[in-house]
């Protein structure tokens, strides 16, 4: 787990708002204070999908479906005073940091997490790994560790280690 902060918040909040980067990854949860608070259960309402909808392959809805409506309330003259996202790596990149560890396989893996939060003007982002059981064995978690600063490097976004 590593705690980054964000020095480049234009860039990132323009990356995880108005560009599709992270259309694939989950959002568990999420909370925006605008004018109102609004909490987000990422979980997604079986009852409401058709016959006719896809199926939900997963319990949770991609930040692809709930990214405009964020994007929606934080949109304006004012900056937030508060936001926090919880997001779960889609399948196809966990499965693939998960290849560069030989020890454990993609079935172990509950979640890789990103904790995006902004507060006081700063914007922080954790990183979490969740697996199905426990182990010392820390090299799942550095790979991800790894391939977050990679993505953040890829994307030009300057941040720093805490």
């Amino acid at each position: 787990m590593i705690f980054l902060k964000i020095n480049d918040i234009k860039g990132f909040t323009s990356l995880l708002l108005v560009k599709d980067t992270l259309e694939q990854m989950e959002l568990w949860e999420g909370t925006i204070k605008t004018h109102s608070t609004f909490v987000i259960d990422g979980t997604k309402n079986t009852p409401y999908f058709t016959d006719t909808d896809e199926e939900p392959q997963s319990r949770y809805n991609t930040w692809e479906r709930l990214r405009p409506v964020c994007y929606e309330i934080i949109k304006g003259n004012h900056l937030p005073t508060y936001f926090k996202f919880v997001f779960r790596l889609d399948e196809k990149r966990t499965t693939g940091i998960v290849s560069q560890t030989p020890d454990f396989k993609p079935e172990d893996v509950t979640g890789l997490f990103l904790n995006i939060k902004y507060e006081n003007n700063t914007l922080s982002l954790t990183t979490g790994t969740s697996l199905s059981y426990f182990t010392l064995d820390k090299t799942l978690e550095k790979a991800f560790d790894r391939f977050v600063c990679g993505f953040l490097t890829e994307h030009r976004i300057d941040f720093s280690l805490c």
